[in-house]
C-alpha cells in the first residue's frame, strides 16, 4: 500500500484530544435515597483526582474515527505486485532536440521514444525554453516521467536554474552529443545590401560598392538583417518611402549607428559641409515581401560618402565568423545534474489507480455514529460509601 498524502498523518496528534477529555471529565454519582440513613449528617465532600481512565470502549471508539480520518487524508493506494512491476517499467518521456546538433541528435531521440512507452519529441533552438512545457505535459502521464535533452550543451544556453524549475516528481536525463554537426542558422549569408538607384546611375553604384569592398567591407550580408540603400534617382523612390515606417528591430539601430558614428563616414560628410545624420535617413520597409533597413541617400551614389556608407553598412551586418570551439557543460557537470524518475510524483498529482480514500471517510462516518450512540447510553456506578453505610444501618 503506498499513502498519496502521507504528511496527513500528522493528524494522529490529535488522538490525544479524546485521552485527555476522558482523563478531565467530570462525572457525578447517582443519588439513591436510603430511609434508614436520612438522619445521618451530610459527608464533607473532597475533591478527588482520577488518575484512571473510564469507560474505555467509548474512548477507542473516539480515537479511531481520527485514526481513520488521517488514513483517509493520505490518499491510501493499493497496488498488486504486478502493478507494482507495470508501474516501474513504465515511462514517459518529454524529448527536447536541440536544433543546433539536430543530426547527430534525432538518432539519440528516436532511440529513446522508442524505449519508452509514451514519448513526445519537440525541437528547439533554445532547449530551456521548453522545459516549461514538457514539464506540463508530462504531470499528466500516470507513470515515471523524465525529461531527456539531446543537446552539446553550449555552456550559456542550459544552467542549473534552468533544471531547478522542473518539478520533484520528474526525472531529468541530459544526453550529450558532438558540437562538430552545430549548424548557425543565424549565420546564413545573402549579397551585400541592395542598391536602389537610376539606370543612369547604377555603372556608379557598383563603382562605389568595389571601393567599399577595397576598403574592408565584405559582399556579403546575414540572411535576416537585409538593408537597402536608395538613391535620389530611383524611380520606385517615392513609393517606397510612402510604405516606409520607423525603424523597429535592435539590429536595425546598431547599424545605423554604426554608420552615423563611423570616423570615415563623418570625414566624408565633411568634405561637403553636412552631418552624417542629414546624409543618411534611416528607415524600414517591406521590399518583396521582406522586411529590409532603408537607408535614404541624399547625395549621389559616384559620392565619396556614398562608399563610405556602402563599407560600414557592409560591415555591420557581416556574418560571424563560426567560432572553432564551442564552450560546452562537461560530462561530469551533466551528470551531476541528473536525478532519476519517480515512480509515483510525490506531489500525487496523478495516481496509478483512483484512492481507496472514500472508504475510509464512511468508516470514519459510521464509527461516528457509533460513538454517539455509545456516549447517551445510560451509565451505571458502584458507590462502595453507599453500600457501607447502608450495611452498617
Amino acid at each position: 500500500m503506498t499513502f498519496l498524502q502521507p504528511w496527513a498523518w500528522i493528524g494522529l496528534v490529535a488522538v490525544a484530544g479524546p485521552i485527555v477529555a476522558h482523563l478531565l471529565a467530570r462525572r457525578s454519582a447517582r443519588r439513591l435515597p436510603f430511609p434508614t440513613v436520612r438522619f445521618l449528617p451530610a459527608a464533607i465532600q473532597t475533591p478527588v483526582s482520577r488518575d484512571r481512565l473510564t469507560d474505555i470502549t467509548l474512548l477507542v471508539v473516539r480515537c479511531l474515527v481520527l485514526v481513520t480520518a488521517a488514513a483517509a487524508l493520505a490518499l491510501p493506494v493499493w497496488l498488486t505486485a504486478d502493478q507494482r512491476r507495470t508501474l516501474g517499467e513504465s515511462v514517459a518521456r518529454a524529448i527536447v532536440v536541440d536544433n543546433g546538433v539536430a543530426n547527430a541528435a534525432d538518432p539519440q531521440a528516436a532511440r529513446l521514444s522508442a524505449e519508452s512507452t509514451v514519448a513526445r519529441v519537440a525541437h528547439a533552438d533554445e532547449p530551456a525554453r521548453l522545459l516549461g512545457e514538457a514539464s506540463t505535459w508530462l504531470a499528466q502521464q500516470p507513470m515515471r516521467r523524465e525529461i531527456v535533452l539531446v543537446s552539446d550543451f553550449p555552456a550559456q544556453a542550459l544552467s542549473k536554474a534552468d533544471l531547478d524549475r522542473i518539478p520533484a516528481g520528474i526525472g531529468i536525463k541530459l544526453v550529450p552529443v558532438s558540437t562538430s554537426g552545430r549548424s548557425h542558422a543565424a549565420m546564413e549569408v545573402r549579397d551585400g545590401p541592395v542598391l536602389l538607384t537610376g539606370a543612369a546611375d547604377r555603372a556608379n553604384a557598383l563603382a562605389a560598392r568595389e571601393a567599399a569592398v577595397a576598403q574592408g567591407a565584405v559582399s556579403t550580408g546575414r540572411k535576416d538583417r537585409p538593408i537597402a540603400l536608395v538613391f535620389p534617382g530611383h524611380e520606385g523612390r517615392d513609393t517606397l518611402l510612402k510604405s516606409a515606417h520607423d525603424i523597429d528591430q535592435p539590429w536595425m539601430f546598431t547599424v545605423v549607428r554604426a554608420v552615423t558614428q563611423d570616423h570615415i563616414v563623418m570625414a566624408a560628410a565633411r568634405e561637403i559641409g553636412k552631418p552624417a545624420a542629414d546624409i543618411v535617413a534611416p528607415l524600414a520597409a517591406p521590399i518583396n515581401g521582406e522586411s529590409h533597413l532603408l537607408l535614404v541617400m541624399s547625395v549621389q551614389p559616384a559620392s565619396l560618402v556614398s562608399a563610405a556608407v556602402m563599407r560600414t553598412a557592409a560591415r555591420a551586418v557581416a556574418p560571424e565568423p563560426a567560432a572553432d570551439v564551442i564552450a560546452t557543460h562537461s560530462a561530469e557537470q551533466l551528470k551531476a545534474w541528473e536525478r532519476p524518475a519517480a515512480s509515483i510524483a510525490p506531489d500525487g498529482s496523478r495516481a496509478p489507480e483512483e484512492s481507496r480514500g472514500r472508504w475510509l471517510w464512511l468508516a470514519a462516518l459510521v464509527l461516528m455514529v457509533i460513538e454517539r450512540v455509545m456516549a447517551r447510553r445510560p451509565r451505571t456506578a458502584a458507590h462502595t460509601e453507599v453500600s457501607d453505610v447502608a450495611r452498617v444501618a
